[in-house]
């Protein structure tokens, strides 16, 4: 029976399966976490964070100070390839002085957002 309701389930299993496969292997987006030191004072995160992109040459997801002149920063890649390039953009810009990777435990999210009250 070529047309069975059995063998018409199984083909559209294993379209599925390829499908989901196939969405497995392109590249998901990467988010880098860095600490940088720029060469002058920012009082302004928002406007170094404006920076920062331009500079990378990606989306700078959020500014964070921890020191004078010293700021921990995510970069939002489509992939790691990316991110890695972005990182040396900033190396190389005179707006940036040193590029670290930030290592600093931070709290998991939690699951749920408070509810507000």
């Amino acid at each position: 029976m070529p047309n069975s309701p059995y063998r018409r389930g199984r083909s559209r299993l294993a379209a599925a399966a390829a499908l989901a496969l196939a969405a497995c292997a392109v590249a998901s987006p990467v988010s880098l976490r860095l600490q940088v030191t720029t060469a002058a004072d920012w009082a302004d995160l928002a406007a170094l964070q404006r920076a920062a992109a331009e500079a990378a040459g990606t989306t700078v997801r959020d500014v964070a100070g921890i020191a004078p002149r010293r700021f921990a920063l995510t970069l939002d890649c489509p992939d790691a390839v990316a991110c890695d390039a972005s990182r040396e953009r900033l190396r190389a810009s005179a707006l940036i002085t040193d590029v670290a990777d930030d290592r600093r435990e931070r709290p998991p999210p939690s699951p749920h957002p408070p509810s507000s009250r």
